[in-house]
């Protein structure tokens, strides 16, 4: 066995571990040399076309990937929903058309596409941050499920000075969805 990984280990170009003192050392090696993960998160994958409340939803999701993979995001919308990702810390480009798109540039490429909209899928019984988060494979503690939306901060004091003028302020954000139950729309 070992005349056998050591041939593999030579021909393939890849560090062998003879004993479990080599842990250490190999894991440091890897963790020096690997490149920076890049992952496509990508919401106009053949023209899924998901709505704003989707793509405000999958912000927690991003940070949960971010943290989990140590990655750089780069987000792929239509170019309506660019507003709601550009001040993001956590995405570091925004694409919004195919041409733009190269996947094969990217560690990962992850298409939302439709996963979360066959009910019949246990999976997508529930909220649906949770049902991404699920197939995405991030966990995400109650407090962090809450979209995220980051303003500029002219965009901030310009809703503190409206806050102030009008001394009432009446904000309603609706994440909505839609789906096909037989012949009806609910």
């Amino acid at each position: 066995g070992q005349r056998i990984a050591l041939q593999y280990a030579s021909q393939f170009r890849k560090l062998l571990i003879k004993n479990i003192n080599d842990i250490d050392r190999i894991e440091k090696i890897i963790t020096k040399d690997r490149e920076r993960t890049t992952i496509l998160f990508d919401t106009i994958f053949q023209v899924s076309d998901r709505g704003l409340g989707d793509i405000l939803m999958t912000t927690s999701i991003l940070e949960g990937l971010k943290k989990k993979f140590n990655a750089d995001i780069v987000y792929a919308c239509r170019e309506e929903a660019a507003s709601l990702l550009e001040h993001n810390p956590t995405v570091s480009k925004i694409i919004t058309s195919y041409a733009d798109m190269d996947r094969t540039k990217y560690t990962y490429h992850l298409p939302l596409i439709r996963h979360t909209e066959n009910y019949r899928i246990k999976r997508n019984q529930q909220n649906r941050t949770d049902s991404m988060a699920e197939l995405f494979m991030v966990n995400l503690a109650d407090k962090d499920k809450r979209p995220r939306l980051y303003l500029t901060p002219a965009e901030l004091e310009w809703s503190k000075q409206h806050i102030r003028d009008h001394r009432k302020l009446n904000l309603g954000i609706n994440i909505e969805a839609t789906a096909q139950i037989g012949r009806a729309h609910v």
